[in-house]
């Protein structure tokens, strides 16, 4: 099928789908509930701008020719999405939240379904990239009205503090409102981009909903700075250090001088600082004056410049702020000290390396390590005091029998404190397996059903079952959560040879893996089928036929569309080649567990990669949280935060959470999470739910 077949093929079905199965929903006053004319008739286009400002119609695809004119259909969808996100726009600035977030709800997936299906159709990468962006800005708006909606709700807060002349409930609010506010304002910049793109990439008009969005974020950061003028004093930090090198073994003395902004000092109190991931505590004297040791563990070698940061507390008088020092980073070459490790391991056995990190025989502590098996990394672990450190895991089925080397290395390159890997060899011995197969008659069906489990018992899921039928051909089948498999075949796909018994073999290939394979066969005794049942006269219904001929229409286009499997990260993918993590990258935390596991989040940290680890600790937390908090799977990161609140968790999981929250949504959209002091994040993360 050519690709202007297929192309008419493709018009026929968006026709067909979206007369029986898209409905619009009449709350939504977007163009898709304005009159969709057929030029024909002589009433109004949809219409969209192209960049020279000249108007650009496109047709309903009802007047598409049966030719199937792609593009028309592209820009009529374009269209019918642009103004969603438009419409969704001006509901936010509005204060209308909830109607803005379903303008671009389950209708904007349907049409964005559509388009990224007419863009497979079409040559060029152009139109592909548009409904990236389109869905990348969907979720990105969908968020920004979150965001916009819990800042009204705290700004709510604060002003009832205010009212009751609360002036540390009024701070705490304020603080909570700076982080939402810096939020908005990446998100406004994210969304700006990507409008440009979309014009650029389509020629369509989106200046209305860049003018919204643009004038809300302008709304929230005056009255951000209005509401810190009334109720903060600016800082200001002035730091020296007594040396222009820093290492591990040779710490650096930092002085320094915290004053209010007109020069009188911060005196005779105790402050927070903050050093690349470290957080201390000192003492100023009269004149704001204090002195500080820092000793490098995981700051990059690479450091010219050392950052400084005054961290007020949540209900202090006083902004935050920081200054920089010139330094050159000097490594130094720890050595690492195997004290344990397994000889034979099988799957699912418990794992632990233990090991110890020594400088000129002293114990270094701070430092992540990280053990790995053949390409499998155990969780990390920091040394302790005494320089040891203990990773544990279990492992998994993907390392297959045989003999290899445990390596024990510093999780992070390149940083203050470097080694050498130490390794042990090991080996990983099969384990065996049991199948079971049985079969049931069910009217006019035959079930055949079965269990895999290692020999132990221990279930096996997601694994591939092969059955073979003489009668009935071949079949595969996956395991589920508990190592159980199920196939229903009908009495039609049996062989007229069928006549109350059926031989059946079971068969698990452990080939790549650590599991032994196995197969089993069985004779199934049942009551013979009895006769073919005759098809029932008379013609369906018309709704049954049109959805007959989209199914017919949608398997003979099987061949030549290409579709986008997309998963829901796939649709939050954010921009610029930010990291990414995806469903499949990890495991999916348990919510019926006592507390959350952070080990793998320090792993992925470790490996540097930030980004990936909050969003792995999000989800950690939000799959913890499903028992008390009532969240819906479609609820942004802001939403599940906002019911959280209101669900009355603890005070110090809550300021912990929504600092998670906003370090997601920078992670997420803008891949910057180098440039955030995460380890800290993660200590007070884990201190909080431990």
């Amino acid at each position: 099928m050519d690709l202007s077949t297929r192309g008419a093929a493709l018009v026929a079905v968006l026709l067909l789908v979206s007369s029986i199965a898209i409905p619009v929903s009449a709350e939504i006053s977007d163009s898709d509930n304005r009159p969709e004319q057929n030029p024909n008739d002589g009433s109004s286009v949809p219409q969209i701008q192209t960049a020279n400002n000249s108007t650009k119609h496109h047709d309903d695809p009802n007047a598409v020719s049966e030719g199937g004119d792609i593009s028309e259909v592209e820009g009529w969808l374009t269209d019918r999405l642009a103004n969603r996100l438009g419409d969704s726009a001006v509901q936010i600035s509005q204060g209308q939240y909830e109607q803005a977030q379903s303008i671009i709800g389950d209708d904007y997936d349907s049409r964005l379904e559509q388009l990224i299906d007419v863009a497979g159709e079409t040559e060029g990468d152009s139109d592909d990239e548009a409904a990236d962006r389109l869905s990348i800005i969907q979720r990105a708006q969908r968020n920004y009205s979150a965001a916009a909606s819990e800042y009204n709700e705290t700004y709510r807060e604060y002003q009832e503090a205010r009212e009751a002349s609360n002036e540390t409930a009024a701070r705490r609010y304020a603080r909570e409102l700076r982080e939402i506010e810096q939020d908005v304002e990446q998100l406004n910049r994210t969304l700006i981009r990507n409008y440009e793109q979309v014009e650029n990439l389509t020629g369509a008009d989106l200046s209305t909903v860049t003018r919204s969005i643009g004038s809300t974020t302008e709304n929230i950061t005056t009255q951000q700075r209005q509401l810190e003028g009334e109720l903060f004093t600016p800082t200001r930090l002035q730091i020296r250090a007594d040396s222009a090198t820093v290492a591990y073994d040779d710490p650096l003395t930092i002085r320094g001088q915290l004053t209010r902004e007109n020069g009188s000092a911060l005196a005779d109190r105790s402050i927070t600082l903050r050093i690349h991931t470290q957080t201390q505590e000192v003492e100023t004297d009269a004149d704001g004056r204090f002195t500080l040791r820092y000793r490098p563990r995981t700051l990059p070698a690479n450091t010219s410049m050392l950052r400084v940061e005054y961290v007020p507390e949540a209900e202090s008088a006083f902004l935050p702020a920081n200054s920089t020092v010139a330094v050159t980073v000097e490594q130094v070459e720890a050595t690492i000290e195997l004290r344990a490790t397994p000889k034979r391991i099988g799957y699912d056995d418990q794992v632990e390396v233990a090991a110890r990190l020594v400088h000129n025989g002293e114990p270094v502590s701070g430092i992540p390590l990280t053990a790995d098996i053949n390409g499998y990394e155990l969780p990390n672990a920091r040394t302790t005091a005494d320089g040891n450190a203990a990773m544990t895991g279990r492992l998994p089925s993907t390392i297959p029998t045989g003999k290899y080397q445990s390596t024990v290395s510093i999780a992070v390159a390149g940083r203050a404190v470097t080694a050498d890997p130490a390794t042990t060899p090991l080996t990983v011995t099969e384990t065996a397996t049991t199948l079971s197969i049985a079969g049931e008659r069910v009217g006019e069906t035959m079930t055949l059903s079965g269990r895999l489990t290692t020999t132990d018992g221990d279930p096996l899921d997601d694994r591939t079952v092969r059955l073979t039928i003489p009668e009935g051909g071949d079949h595969t089948v996956q395991t589920g959560g508990n190592g159980t498999y199920s196939v229903t075949l009908s009495g039609s796909e049996l062989s007229d040879g069928v006549n109350g018994s059926l031989a059946v073999t079971a068969r698990f290939d452990g080939g790549g893996t650590n599991l032994g394979s196995v197969s089993t066969s069985e004779r199934i005794q049942f009551e013979t089928f009895g006769s073919t049942a005759t098809q029932p006269s008379g013609g369906l219904p018309l709704g049954p036929v049109a959805v007959v001929v989209v199914c017919l229409v949608l398997a003979g286009l099987g061949a030549g569309v290409v579709r986008y499997s997309r998963s829901d990260d796939d649709d939050e993918r954010p921009p610029d080649g930010a990291d990414y993590i995806s469903e499949s990258d990890i495991e999916t935390p348990d919510a019926a567990q006592d507390q959350p596991d952070f080990s793998t989040s320090w792993s992925l940290l470790e490996a540097d990669r930030p980004d990936t680890a909050v969003r792995y600790t999000y989800q950690q937390l939000r799959e913890h949280l499903t028992s008390e908090v009532s969240v819906r799977h479609s609820d942004t990161h802001w939403e599940f935060l906002a019911k959280c609140r209101r669900s009355g968790l603890p005070e110090d999981q809550t300021v912990v959470l929504e600092e998670l929250v906003q370090t997601y949504e920078r992670s997420r959209f803008y891949g910057d999470g180098r440039d955030q002091d995460i380890d800290s994040l993660m200590d007070r993360i884990e201190s909080t739910w431990s």
